[in-house]
């Protein structure tokens, strides 16, 4: 197989090209995501990403739960509920015949899983 040459000025050229592709894709880092506002009293304040109640001076008390949307969610109307794997709820002590099993698919893949209801004392709690 026969070596391909390129004249002095070409590989000057490409030498160059490759240094610019090279300094604008590395180092860069994407932008932070934006703040996240929360009210809280009816006082709304920015906050980073990630940042917990603790870390704001608040506590999660029992009480009005908020949809998505912010609507305030009538416990009795709306119930709660979460969903476990069999994995987790095993080891949790969450068996029993009275819970919905339910399949979920996670990144693609098929896993079991029990939906216990929001309120509901696990055996493991009481």
């Amino acid at each position: 197989m026969a070596a391909t040459t390129f004249p002095i000025g070409g590989r000057s050229i490409l030498a160059l090209a490759c240094v610019a592709v090279l300094t604008a894709c590395g180092g860069s880092t994407p932008p932070p995501p934006p703040p996240v506002r929360v009210t809280v009293d009816g006082v709304t304040q920015e906050v980073d990403p990630g940042t917990t109640l603790k870390e704001l001076g608040l506590h999660a008390h029992d009480g009005r739960l908020l949809s998505v949307s912010g609507a305030v969610l009538d416990p009795l109307t709306d119930p709660g509920e979460i969903l476990v794997t069999d994995a987790t709820a095993g080891t949790a002590g969450l068996v029993g015949d009275d819970l919905e099993r339910r399949t979920l698919s996670l990144k693609g893949h098929q896993v079991d899983a029990v939906m216990v209801p929001v309120g509901a004392t696990s055996p493991a709690s009481e």
